[in-house]
């Protein structure tokens, strides 16, 4: 499978990420900031995961997680 950045995906559009170890709270604020329901977790330029709205109710509120 061939590797992309995700400059290359997004080209030159604004693009809100986070870094690994970002805290779900730092990341919700982040989401209510820039009206977004989801933003992707990059290292290093390279896509690592995706948090979401979903990840936020189902695993966070709905897990009672702190």
């Amino acid at each position: 499978m061939q590797e992309r950045t995700i400059l290359s995906i997004i080209g030159a559009q604004n693009t809100v990420t986070l870094q690994p170890g970002t805290t779900v709270c730092a990341a919700a604020k982040v989401m209510a900031q820039h009206r977004i329901g989801a933003v992707p977790v990059t290292e290093k330029g390279r896509l690592v995961g995706i948090f979401t709205e979903r990840d936020l109710m189902n695993r966070v509120i709905a897990g009672d997680i702190d």
